[in-house]
């Protein structure tokens, strides 16, 4: 990941081992002229991956994403907190089991600093979870309980980095609805050719989007 090695510790303290299933993901990166430049750069882009409400305008991708407490009933303004909520909304069919829309659950949020080494992180994983709106308690999620989803803003020294990192990536085929099963298998399918990276990397690019003359795009 082009980190240096107290950084990938930290990295490796969030993204859970690939046991099962598919692997997706992608990164941006940008090194500054200066570490105050860096600093500078790290504290913006995690500003905007707290704001999961605007990932829609920061990636540019289409899908939506909406920030709910555990509930799931009421959109939140503020960052994210263990136990939220993160309504997807993704082109093309809903999700029918989800009520229109893919939910996924906060489940780690890590924060942390290395300074002797230049080393700052902060992330949270994400999982499928049943939609909160109904009795059932299979995920609403195109795919299985098994993945997660990993986001990332790390500083190793002169150089910020945005991850996403899916895990033990399956579609989720348990719905009871025929229907529902084909196209969450569709989805994660679509997702595995290579759609889900183009998406992941639209939003890690534009979490790093700076116009300073210090900056440049590696």
């Amino acid at each position: 990941m082009y980190l240096n090695n107290a950084c990938n510790a930290l990295v490796k303290k969030l993204i859970p081992t690939q046991r099962t299933g598919n692997k997706t993901g992608a990164s941006s990166k940008k090194t500054t002229s200066s570490l105050e430049d860096s600093s500078h750069l790290f504290n913006l882009a995690v500003s905007r991956l707290k704001n999961i409400n605007e990932w829609e305008t920061i990636s540019r991708s289409g899908t939506k994403y909406s920030l709910r407490d555990e509930k799931g009933k009421n959109e939140v303004k503020r960052d994210p907190e263990l136990g939220d909520l993160i309504r997807i909304e993704i082109p093309g069919p809903g999700n029918q089991s989800g009520g229109g829309y893919d939910w996924v659950k906060i489940e780690r949020i890590i924060e942390q600093k290395d300074m002797a080494n230049n080393c700052e992180i902060f992330g949270f994983r994400v999982r499928p979870v049943a939609n909160p709106g109904n009795t059932d308690k299979a995920a609403a999620q195109f795919y299985k309980e098994d993945a997660t989803s990993s986001f990332l803003i790390v500083r190793s020294d002169k150089t910020v980095k945005a991850i996403e990192q899916g895990m033990n990536e399956k579609p989720n085929t348990q719905s009871q609805n025929i229907w529902n099963k084909i196209r969450n298998l569709l989805v994660a399918v679509l997702a595995f050719s290579g759609v889900a990276n183009s998406n992941w990397k639209s939003l890690t690019d534009g979490l790093l989007e700076e116009n300073k003359k210090t900056i440049r795009q590696n």
